[in-house]
């Protein structure tokens, strides 16, 4: 809420932590809906049916011509560099990597599937920076193969941050 006061918004906005799919809020009570850096973990975990039962859950709590944002770690529609290929199938996440990112278009088709109509879409211009950040908070990233490692030896060719704007 620090940045709600920073930029004038305090009243205008409730920030609250839940769990998807079990929100347990009623139907359609929401303006607009945002996350970031959490749904894919439900991918990992959950495969394409709990991603998909989350993003269904969101939108049945927006109102009508309600907006949902989403930020993710996503990949890019290429092969997995070789490289970097042994630390994005081991499971030191919730699941591997490759199981818990899409690309942007696979993205797409599940908001598409449950209703959402899609504002804008794509991968954000400073993906790597926003990699290259996550790697320096990251307690793991000094390890030798872990996060600042991969990070360093990918340079945004797999791995990417992609944005979605909807609207139900």
């Amino acid at each position: 809420m620090g940045n709600a006061r920073k930029w004038g918004v305090e009243g205008n906005i409730l920030g609250i932590k839940v769990g998807v799919p079990d929100i347990d809020f009623a139907d359609s009570c929401f303006d607009k809906v945002y996350t970031t850096t959490t749904l894919e973990m439900l991918r990992g975990m959950n495969g394409a049916k709990g991603y998909k039962e989350a993003v269904e859950e969101i939108y049945r709590v927006l109102k009508p011509g309600g907006i949902f944002g989403l930020g993710e770690p996503m990949h890019n529609d290429v092969a997995i560099p070789k490289e970097i290929y042994p630390y994005v199938t081991k499971g030191n996440m919730p699941a591997p990597w490759t199981k818990c990112f899409a690309t942007l278009e696979e993205t797409i088709e599940v908001f598409e599937s449950v209703g959402f109509e899609i504002i804008e879409a794509d991968i954000a211009p400073d993906a790597q920076l926003w990699w290259e950040e996550y790697a320096e908070y990251d307690p793991y990233s000094s390890e030798p193969g872990e996060d600042g490692e991969f990070i360093e030896k990918d340079k945004g060719r797999w791995v990417t941050f992609g944005y979605i704007i909807a609207k139900k």
